[in-house]
């Protein structure tokens, strides 16, 4: 790796880093506690896989149909 690609790669890091932080800023303010609990259940980068119980996962969130209301 050269200089030019390590600089190149630390510069996206931080970037995409702070957008990863100013992205979750402005979910909190527009969804508020349903965006809290959410984030409270998920990784922030790497997404893991829920337990399964009896073949079911357990979901606290409404369903949403596709025209953004809850059904």
């Amino acid at each position: 790796m050269t200089w030019g690609h390590l600089l190149f790669s630390s510069l996206m890091t931080g970037y995409v880093v702070v957008g990863i932080h100013m992205e979750e800023r402005s979910l909190l303010w527009k969804l508020g506690d349903d965006y809290r609990c959410y984030r409270e259940r998920t990784s922030m980068l790497i997404p893991s896989f829920p337990q399964r119980r009896n073949g079911a996962v357990g979901h606290d969130a409404p369903d949403v149909s596709a025209e953004g209301g809850t059904t």
